[in-house]
C-alpha cells in the first residue's frame, strides 16, 4: 500500500469512532450547559468550558488536522 492509500484507509476507519466518542461526550456535557437551580453558576461555567472545548477540538481534529 502506498503512503497515500494508507492515510486514506486510516482516515476512513478512524472517522466513525471519533465522531461517536465526541457526540457521546458532548451529549453528556450538555446538561451542565443548560443547568438551573442552586449552584448552577459553577456548573454552567464548567459545562460551557467543557462543551466548547470539546466541540472546537472535534472540529479541529476532523477538518483542520487532516488537511495539514
Amino acid at each position: 500500500m502506498t503512503i497515500r492509500q494508507a492515510a486514506i484507509t486510516a482516515a476512513q476507519e478512524r472517522f466513525r469512532p471519533i465522531v461517536m466518542t465526541s457526540r457521546a461526550s458532548l451529549l453528556g456535557f450538555f446538561p451542565l450547559v443548560i443547568t438551573t437551580g442552586v449552584g448552577s453558576a459553577s456548573r454552567w461555567s464548567l459545562g460551557t468550558a467543557l462543551f466548547g472545548g470539546l466541540l472546537v477540538a472535534t472540529i479541529l481534529s476532523l477538518l483542520i488536522v487532516p488537511v495539514l
